[in-house]
């Protein structure tokens, strides 16, 4: 809780003026020195994302007007290019007119405006949001957590055993849904008591169960699939999560989940060839599936 000092250092410090917003003409504006590289591509995503020019998201630019009369945009400028992308037929738009000849004023107003007075959003939240809105692909990712009894962010919270971050869970149900759930139960099996399911473990582990050379020898109710969940649990319920082998796991691979995988993949092989006389060695097994060179 912010206290009365806090408050009355900063009650009445104001700077500036309150801006005004006025119908401007497109052609009259320009860019302020300040402003970063346009990104095209990243204009023409939030198009396709809202399926054209959507009125109601679209904010006011800002402007600095010099005393001479000229035109800059401080912030804006893809929204701009978004309007000129759908709407070339449009000749004004609504800005908030900010009165300053100094470039070092027009800078600090970008910055404030583009990063040291934003809290960016979550992932999480943005997930919370569009499963109010009614996206399919939330609403799948919704389901799939209320299902496991996973939640992450606000998503779940009550009825949830573990919590997972999002980014990592996204990454495995793109891999395989089945996997993801297959792989999270195991987990639990292997760190009953822990309460964070760890990120590079699950993607490792989806990783491994949903690799095409693999995914049919590792299914469940497979030979090979029960004795792997058999062998992680048995390994794996005497090491900490946090640490055990998964550090040395992830420098094997460029990707992490490639690590983990690779790791968890040669101490398995190791153990069941350690119980069938003959076989090849692992690394010739590796190689033969592709997953090595």
């Amino acid at each position: 809780m912010l206290t009365q000092r806090q408050l009355d250092k900063y009650r009445g410090q104001v700077k500036g003026q309150p801006c005004r917003i006025e119908e401007l003409t497109i052609a009259a504006l320009t860019l302020n020195p300040c402003q970063r590289i346009l990104d095209q591509q990243h204009a023409w995503q939030c198009v396709r994302r809202a399926g054209g020019l959507d009125w109601n998201l679209f904010q006011p630019l800002n402007v600095v007007r010099k005393s001479t009369g000229q035109l800059e945009v401080i912030d804006g400028q893809h929204r701009l290019e978004i309007l000129r992308m759908v709407l070339p037929e449009q000749k004004t738009v609504q800005c908030r007119v900010i009165e300053t000849d100094s470039n070092q004023e027009a800078a600090r107003l970008f910055t404030q405006l583009n990063l040291k007075l934003i809290k960016r959003v979550k992932d999480t939240d943005l997930l919370w949001a569009e499963i109010i809105e009614g996206d399919e692909r939330a609403l799948k990712t919704e389901k799939f957590l209320v299902d496991n009894e996973l939640s992450t962010g606000r998503i779940n919270q009550e009825q949830a055993k573990n919590t997972v971050d999002l980014p990592s869970l996204r990454r495995c149900l793109q891999w395989g849904v089945k996997e993801t759930a297959r792989a999270v139960a195991l987990f639990r099996q292997a760190w009953p008591l822990e309460r964070v399911i760890n990120g590079d473990v699950l993607t490792g582990m989806v990783r491994l169960l949903t690799f095409d050379h693999y995914r049919a020898d590792l299914a469940e109710n497979t030979m090979y699939g029960e004795d792997f969940d058999r062998w992680f649990v048995a390994v794996f319920q005497h090491l900490d999560v946090n640490r055990a082998k998964y550090e040395n796991y992830r420098q094997a691979r460029a990707g992490w989940f490639d690590g983990v995988a690779w790791g968890l993949l040669e101490d398995f092989t190791a153990s069941q060839l350690r119980r069938l006389r003959g076989a090849p060695n692992n690394r010739v097994l590796k190689q033969q599936h592709g997953f090595i060179k």
